[in-house]
């Protein structure tokens, strides 16, 4: 998916946050009451608007919703900013077939509009309150040193090894032949590289099937060794630096490593983890929050239903879909 499509998906879900920038802020203390002007019709089929050119107006309108990161990063080449208009002049075009094809007036999808934008507006008026009770400033340097502090261990960098590889696949269906001939070239390699009669840059680029590492000679990278494979794992660790090891079977097909230098675990400092640890943070109190909020508006605003007609409910639906 290219960062154009996620971002024209960022600026949907922005705007269906934003559109409750004037929601009440009862759960803070305060409240207010507002008088609207009587709506000529509520249906999204009168609502549905088009357009067949898209102008700078449109782009920013769009670009508003959208937080300063993913903003800078439309327009931040000519090349991201073109595919954004792009996204945007198609998604026009796909809603001015839609109406001119009386979409809209399918009994069903209008009922799936008024719904969506109900919940739109539910989900703006949330996000609101939920922002305008989150602590301003949370968390403070001070607050992240004090859970660097506390939670340590879970800043580590992990044990990692340079690992090369050549490898030698076989199908889920591979019988017992493919499976033999697979095994019987593997170990004929891993004899040659082992007795220094082959090299295994060489080999890599003749046998490999992994693609990026045959391009670099074999070379995987610096890996972590707790994601290696469970019968990788088990033979680089008994290996020597520079050491090949013999064919290991895997689910996939058979594997020839060489094991290169391992680098020890270590502690991360506090300034490389310090952003990782106010979103952390920032997204366990927005949890907390959201949680408190959505309790107080049940219990100030509750909706009921007949819980003991669930099943029955349930029964009647089923046999209806069937």
């Amino acid at each position: 998916m290219r960062a154009a499509e996620l971002i024209g998906g960022a600026v949907f879900g922005a705007a269906l946050l934003a559109a409750g920038a004037a929601a009440t802020l009862w759960y803070t203390g305060r409240s207010s009451t507002t008088t609207q002007p009587e709506v000529a019709s509520a249906s999204p089929a009168a609502a549905v608007t088009t357009r067949d050119s898209v102008s700078q107006s449109d782009i920013e309108q769009l670009l508003s919703v959208l937080d300063a990161e993913q903003r800078a990063r439309v327009v931040g080449t000519a090349e991201q900013f073109a595919q954004f208009v792009e996204q945007e002049a198609a998604s026009q075009s796909i809603i001015r077939a839609a109406t001119a094809n009386k979409v809209e007036q399918n009994p069903r999808l209008r009922e799936l509009m008024e719904r969506a934008a109900m919940r739109v507006l539910g989900q703006g008026y949330l996000n609101q309150v939920i922002a305008a009770n989150m602590e301003a400033g949370f968390p403070t340097d001070d607050q992240i040193k004090q859970y660097f502090d506390a939670n340590a261990a879970q800043f580590m960098l992990p044990e990692r090894v340079h690992l090369w590889q050549i490898y030698f696949p076989l199908s889920a269906d591979a019988d017992a032949d493919a499976v033999a001939d697979a095994e019987k070239l593997a170990n004929s390699v891993a004899l040659a590289l082992k007795q220094g009669k082959a090299n295994f840059a060489e080999e890599a680029a003749k046998y490999s099937a992994h693609v990026q590492s045959r391009l670099s000679d074999g070379y995987m990278g610096l890996l972590k060794v707790d994601d290696l494979l469970p019968e990788i794992r088990a033979e680089v660790e008994n290996l020597a630096e520079n050491a090949i090891s013999k064919p290991i079977r895997s689910n996939s097909g058979f594997h020839i490593v060489r094991r290169g230098a391992v680098v020890k675990g270590q502690p991360l400092k506090l300034q490389e983890v310090a952003g990782q640890i106010r979103l952390l943070l920032r997204r366990d109190a927005e949890a907390r929050v959201r949680q408190a909020v959505i309790s107080k508006i049940r219990e100030t605003y509750p909706t009921s239903y007949a819980a003991d007609d669930l099943e029955r409910w349930r029964a009647a639906l089923a046999g209806a879909g069937r």
